[in-house]
């Protein structure tokens, strides 16, 4: 493979008042599971897919016969981005009807030093990439804090507006927001175009039983961070019209506006409390 990908994190500016760092309109499905073991190690599980008719894009536009998101060698030195000890465990290719796309998991020994970007934009390819190497970057990280004992527990802290490491173009431009209203329709329907079929999703996992939680979202031994089907939002023309008209420049801003919306899932606390064995 050569040079076919760069994992270098990406972001688009959408329909000229928007900015939201996950490029490429519909092109990407992003699953994240942290499996957290009592003794704090664990692995994360990262899925990610692009749609077949963008992998084709990018294949013609690629150097030497083949093209595949799969690439050991970049997960393997990537995975320091996930924090200070982690390691690649395995990776495997991974192709649906929808898109294609890999399947990685990491280990790590103690979830202290665990860190996870929320926001997919450093797995878009280079070649797919509507920036310079001197864009903003996208660097929204949930961490965690665990204690273990009888029980453990495992505080989640979430990444709140402004802690992301992103300059939105207008505000580096002085630009004020537009106002709710103000928007025309064919921003609206670019938008839509943007979101189609794109999901994103992040879990934590324990090994054990949940003693007790302040989360929002919990299911058996599953908390549920953020789960986002963009094809929901398409559904609300209001929801999208505010989002233009916030100029949501991250995926925290997005989930700040769409998370009353039925079949979404946001945690919306800074800091979450999971306490199992």
């Amino acid at each position: 493979m050569q040079n076919v990908i760069s994992r270098g994190k990406a972001a688009v500016v959408a329909v000229g008042v928007v900015v939201l760092t996950v490029i490429l309109s519909g092109c990407l499905q992003s699953q994240t599971v942290v499996n957290v073991n009592g003794d704090g190690s664990g692995t994360v599980e990262e899925t990610f897919l692009m749609q077949q008719q963008v992998l084709q894009m990018l294949a013609g536009m690629s150097e030497g016969s083949g093209f595949s998101l799969l690439d050991e060698a970049e997960l393997e030195s990537d995975a320091s981005d996930y924090g200070e000890g982690v390691t690649l465990q395995s990776a495997e290719e991974v192709n649906t009807d929808w898109g294609g796309g890999y399947r990685a998991v990491y280990f790590f020994e103690d979830v202290n030093q665990v860190k996870i970007n929320q926001n997919p934009s450093n797995d878009v390819p280079a070649q797919g990439a509507q920036m310079g190497p001197d864009q903003p970057r996208a660097e929204e990280y949930i961490r965690f804090e665990m204690d273990s004992g009888q029980p453990n527990t495992l505080d989640v802290i979430l990444p709140e507006q402004g802690d992301a490491e992103l300059e939105s173009q207008n505000e580096a431009e002085g630009n004020g927001s537009a106002e709710t209203g103000d928007v025309a329709q064919q921003e609206i329907e670019s938008l839509a175009e943007l979101y189609r079929d794109m999901r994103i999703s992040v879990d934590v996992m324990v090994d054990g039983r949940i003693v007790d939680t302040d989360a929002t979202h919990v299911e058996g031994n599953t908390v549920t961070l953020l789960d986002m089907d963009f094809n929901r939002i398409i559904e609300r023309p209001e929801m999208l019209e505010e989002l233009a008209s916030r100029e949501a420049g991250t995926i925290t801003e997005v989930q700040q506006t769409v998370n009353d919306i039925p079949g979404i899932k946001v945690e919306v606390q800074p800091r979450v409390r999971v306490r199992f064995q």
